[in-house]
């Protein structure tokens, strides 16, 4: 049976060319005491845009999104998460906060196993409780102290200008 789906049609003025997300880019819940820190790889071939409550992560050339994501949904990278949000009842992480995240850099082969690892996981729906136990043990043989951490390795996003000015004219 097929799922249904709803989108934006770009025609539509709800769309914003801010919000249109593309494969491969990350998107981050910013907002929200239980949802706040949720990651997710977009792994679709589709146009589709982003609720105003996600971030939009989009990684440096030659960074694997699922590896970064898959850091970010361990303890070890949501514990870091928890540290630079902010807010009182309604937690939220501005995009310049998220920017200064910290995370391992490993050698290349090591990122694709654990990004492989992580996207087998989530395609398979596994329950989260499950495969964070696998991923903090991957991390903690690979990274001793936090002094070998780099901050997020993503790219700004450039976006046209779509809004109007409209001046008035002084009346006299």
């Amino acid at each position: 049976m097929d799922k249904a789906r709803n989108f934006i049609d770009a025609d539509n003025p709800s769309f914003s060319i801010k919000a249109k997300i593309n494969n491969g880019e990350i998107l981050f819940v910013r907002v929200g005491v239980g949802c706040c820190g949720r990651t997710a790889v977009f792994d679709w071939n589709i146009k589709a845009q982003a609720d105003d409550w996600i971030h939009i992560l989009t990684p440096q050339e030659g960074v694997n999104p699922w590896y970064i994501t898959s850091w970010m949904a361990s303890s070890y990278g949501q514990r870091l998460i928890k540290l630079i949000s902010h807010g009182v009842g309604t937690v939220s992480i501005s995009k310049s906060s998220l920017g200064q995240l910290l995370i391992p850099r490993l050698d290349k082969n090591t990122e694709e196993d654990i990004a492989g690892i992580f996207k087998a996981f989530t395609k398979q729906q596994i329950q989260y409780g499950l495969w964070v136990d696998v991923l903090d043990e991957i991390f903690g043989k690979h990274i001793k102290n936090l002094a070998v951490l780099v901050p997020l390795p993503t790219v700004k996003r450039q976006h046209p200008l779509q809004h109007h000015q409209y001046q008035s004219q002084p009346s006299i």
